[in-house]
């Protein structure tokens, strides 16, 4: 699933995620608001030629973190 793309200074850097789990959502049809739990598999992370070194515990540290939960 791709989360964004933003052209930058640099021009156009397709950015994803390719696999997202989504848990605990909830709805809330009277108020019109929901919430839930993304977890982000960091693995999957592509950011065209920078995906090697965004990987690196420089940036997103994805041996040591594999995934990304939110935060309490």
């Amino acid at each position: 699933m791709s989360l964004i793309n933003q052209p930058d200074r640099y021009g156009l850097i397709a950015r994803s995620f390719h696999w997202l789990t989504a848990a605990d959502i909830t709805y809330d049809e009277a108020r019109r608001a929901g919430r839930g739990t993304v977890t982000i598999d960091t693995t999957s992370l592509t950011l065209g030629t920078v995906t090697r070194q965004a990987r690196t515990t420089e940036f997103f540290n994805v041996p040591d973190f594999p995934t990304a939960l939110p935060s309490p």
